[in-house]
């Protein structure tokens, strides 16, 4: 009776868990990317993501690219940029991530937010890339 109702309530929770997951995927392609967190804390917004290459992946670098920007006359402008994080490893099978967290401390003149731009490499081919937008604080 416990191995029928295991068998039942398995499933039941990883589709939950798959609907509730707060990733960004293309899992197709075995490239994910997650928010760690994305939130102001005052006038500091701060965004933490993994960068992920699953192993069936012939990827053997990942990149983040991260930069402040405040919105002025109503456009963005980028007011600070961040050194790129990479990541580079000899392709073995295995899945491999890069995470980064960054944090801009604003003012009350405008709204601040952060932009990460996660990809995935083959030597220096792009394999897949993604732009993500932190909240505006």
């Amino acid at each position: 009776m416990r191995r029928k109702l295991v068998m039942l309530v398995v499933p039941l929770v990883v589709a939950a868990s798959l609907l509730i997951t707060p990733a960004t995927t293309i899992a197709a392609s075995g490239y994910t990317y997650k928010t760690v967190y994305n939130y102001c804390s005052g006038l500091q917004v701060r965004l933490k993501m993994k960068n992920t290459a699953a192993g069936f992946t012939s990827a053997n670098k990942l990149t983040i690219e991260s930069w402040a920007q405040r919105r002025i006359h109503g456009r963005w402008q980028t007011v600070y940029t961040w050194n790129k994080a990479v990541y580079k490893y000899a392709w073995n099978g295995k899945s491999h991530t890069l995470t980064t967290w960054r944090s801009y401390n604003g003012n009350n003149s405008y709204w601040f937010r952060i932009v990460f731009r996660l990809r995935a490499w083959h030597n220096r081919t792009l394999l897949a890339s993604s732009s993500f937008k932190s909240v505006r604080c």
